[in-house]
């Protein structure tokens, strides 16, 4: 297995078993008009989906070109195959993923389509995603989840920021999955998915990552204490 470490401040955390890869490595970043200088402590981490896991849609480098394409940006990207692309250092600069949270947060964009759309065929690494059918924001239906490596690799990032940072509440929001207030946002800590912290419209509600991904970050964290 590989090991890999993130960048948080002047510190390597190593990350067992994760390939990581750095914008030293890759050379994409972003311009400190998407991801200006860090003025808060980072208290949340975000969760998201990218909408999208076809062939060539789906790496790092396209995931890059469409954030930058829509004046978005994300700290930390992880693809199909449980990678994590890290664009810039969390205790430097934040990111443009989710607006009522930026200021304090770190946002994870985490390759995946999210849902199972009916009579939608089979696209990227959906065949090997698990389904489950849950509820968001009253809206019922079957959801298509993060894949096994990308669950390892958001495990191991979640360790990573807890050792760096010390504001970052070791706990995730769950049930009921809908959009948490400002207040509580403002005196709460920890991890929590697109879906607590935005509206896209009151029509079509963010839903991202959906609940598994969150389950599965609890039961893990849980079960490290």
């Amino acid at each position: 297995m590989v090991d890999g470490a993130i960048i948080i401040g002047g510190e390597k955390i190593v990350l067992p078993g994760v390939r990581v890869h750095t914008w030293h490595d890759h050379g994409m970043s972003f311009e400190i008009a998407q991801a200006p200088r860090r003025e808060e402590a980072i208290r949340w981490c975000v969760l998201h989906w990218t909408a999208s896991e076809r062939e060539g849609e789906a790496g790092a480098s396209q995931i890059h070109r469409t954030l930058v394409s829509r004046g978005l940006s994300v700290e930390f990207a992880i693809t199909n195959e449980g990678a994590i692309w890290q664009f810039v250092v969390p205790a430097e600069r934040r990111c443009r993923h989710c607006s009522r949270v930026n200021p304090f947060s770190v946002g994870v964009e985490v390759s995946g389509v999210g849902w199972a759309r009916p009579g939608r065929p089979s696209l990227g690494a959906t065949t090997r995603r698990r389904r489950y059918t849950a509820t968001v924001h009253g809206w019922r239906t079957t959801w298509l989840d993060y894949l096994p490596e990308q669950h390892w690799a958001v495990a191991g990032l979640a360790d990573a920021l807890l050792e760096a940072l010390p504001e970052l509440g070791r706990r995730v929001e769950l049930e009921p999955f809908e959009r948490r207030s400002d207040a509580h946002l403002a005196r709460q800590s920890g991890f929590c998915g697109h879906l607590h912290a935005a509206w896209l419209s009151k029509a079509h509600p963010k839903c991202d990552p959906g609940p598994a991904p969150l389950i599965q970050l609890d039961a893990y964290l849980a079960a490290e204490l």
